[in-house]
């Protein structure tokens, strides 16, 4: 995988800016059997996806970032359109590519 897309809520836009998007454990509950316990940042492989994602689940208003993901395992809930990197990426790393405000 190189570019993947990132969607988050768009008051994180300039924290993530400044700082780049912080590994986290996730507590979501998923559909799957294989749920994703471990800290990282999920990440989309289209940004169709992340934009579809920011409109469901970020409250309407989202940004997106991207960042080259190169060690990553597939996120089960989302049948290959999403990967997991068990990493932070740093300010440098991560381009901002979009909000819908």
């Amino acid at each position: 995988m190189s570019k993947a897309y990132h969607a988050t809520q768009v008051e994180n836009k300039e924290l993530i800016e400044a700082h780049g998007i912080y590994a986290m454990a996730t507590d979501k509950m998923t559909h799957s059997d294989d749920q994703i316990l471990s800290q990282g940042v999920f990440f989309f492989c289209s940004i169709d996806d992340a934009r579809d994602f920011g409109v469901d689940c970020c409250g309407g208003e989202y940004a997106i970032f991207s960042a080259e993901v190169d060690e990553f395992v597939l996120d089960p809930e989302y049948d290959g359109e999403a990967i997991f990197a068990e990493r932070s990426f740093s300010a440098e790393e991560v381009e901002f590519v979009e909000s819908n405000i």
